[in-house]
């Protein structure tokens, strides 16, 4: 026996044989009451966000040997009245998914009870309109999920476009007939002839990471506190989402304080090796245990060139390859001493950043350009389905055929 669970019905409209179920044992009247049939319509009750309850998707085929899992709800419609993937639409619809949402009941994680999915209320058309109104809906979503995933194409695209440049510039160089030489480091390969290979340590000023047990002074109006997540890509650290915190006086303070020119590296957790460059303070601010301060020596190696080095291809590599631990990942400080760094003169490096920059900027107007494509897509998704089952669109004729 197999089941159908949270994820086959989140990620999926359409539940057919193609998916790849889990194994499961249940008794004989769990399998009858379960078993998932033609039209069914299976939502999700249970998530730890409000938005992502009553996520619909319907059963396209009978299967003989599947049952509905865990912290889903099955629906079967009377076909005589009500069509499935009519139902799956009209859970789609807004009206239906605000519903869904107000009777979600929870703090921390949201659960959806058999009573306010009973209470829903939705347009009823006759039964030929429905089956209309699923065909009509099944071509058009067909249609705009396609663009959607060209587009979601495009941002991988553009993300290995990216990181190519980035590593290329900071490992190679920007004139591509420079004679090169083995840097000694076999992931490094070969750099420039007139750059230096050595480990980080010999371009820092200063090392460190935050201090623990400061859980005790978060405020609300006190010092900003950086935590991994305000790493939030692109070598950007975000100001903006903090934790605030009223640290004692004494020499942590002074220790895990941040400085313009510092460069922020997760150590710890799922985020690992993110890489931040502080560009601005705007107030005093420190980071916390889960993230390494790294310091340049200035006129050594300029600050946006060692992030840049650090978040390539290359520097990822090296945190992936000295990461320790089991289930929970993590660098040290001498982790982060000891990266083989590729360093070429200063006046270079101003050089590589300044023209990474410039084509970065062009990639990130394109990414922002199709990230907003995608969105407008998904809200004019969600609005036809939503005008389509409640009547505000005329289907065409040969949708009843």
């Amino acid at each position: 026996m197999l089941l159908c669970n949270y994820t086959d019905v989140y990620y999926n409209e359409k539940i057919t044989s193609r998916l790849s179920f889990m194994p499961a044992t249940a008794t004989r009247i769990e399998f009858e009451r379960f078993l998932l049939l033609e039209g069914d319509v299976i939502i999700t009750k249970d998530s730890e966000s409000w938005n992502d309850i009553g996520v619909p998707a319907c059963v396209d085929e009978s299967l003989s040997d599947v049952v509905c899992g865990y912290h889903l709800c099955l629906l079967r419609p009377k076909k005589d009245i009500l069509n499935g993937l009519y139902l799956l639409r009209a859970l789609q619809s807004v009206g239906v998914r605000e519903q869904l949402w107000m009777a979600a009941r929870g703090v921390t994680r949201f659960g959806l009870g058999l009573d306010g999915i009973k209470s829903l209320e939705f347009p009823l058309p006759p039964l030929p309109a429905q089956k209309a109104i699923a065909n009509f809906l099944d071509r058009k979503t067909a249609a705009i999920d396609a663009l959607i995933e060209k587009k979601e194409k495009l941002l991988e695209l553009l993300a290995e476009k990216r990181s190519a440049l980035i590593n290329q510039a900071v490992t190679k160089g920007l004139d591509p007939n420079v004679p090169m030489k083995d840097s000694g480091i076999p992931w490094l390969g070969e750099i420039p002839e007139h750059w230096e290979s050595k480990p980080s340590k010999y371009v820092l000023d200063f090392v460190t990471s935050g201090s623990r047990g400061w859980s005790e002074y978060f405020s609300d109006f006190g010092s900003i506190f950086l935590q991994s997540g305000n790493l939030v890509g692109n070598l950007k650290v975000d100001f903006d989402n903090v934790q605030r915190v009223e640290p004692p006086q004494n020499a942590e303070g002074a220790r895990t304080r941040v400085r313009v020119g510092d460069v922020l590296v997760c150590i710890t957790g799922g985020l690992t090796g993110n890489v931040g460059i502080v560009e601005g303070v705007p107030e005093v601010t420190f980071v916390n245990q889960h993230l390494g301060l790294l310091r340049p020596v200035k006129n050594e190696i300029d600050s946006k060139f060692l992030a840049l080095q650090l978040a390539s291809l290359v520097g990822q590599l090296h945190f992936q390859m000295v990461q320790y631990g089991g289930t929970k990942k993590g660098l040290s400080l001498t982790d982060l001493k000891n990266v083989g760094l590729a360093v070429p003169p200063i006046t270079e490096q101003f050089s590589i950043v300044e023209a990474v920059e410039n084509q970065l900027a062009r990639i990130s107007m394109a990414r922002d350009k199709s990230e907003s494509q995608i969105s407008l897509l998904r809200e004019y998704r969600q609005s036809l389905i939503t005008a389509a089952v409640t009547g505000q669109l005329e289907i065409p004729t040969e949708e009843y055929e």
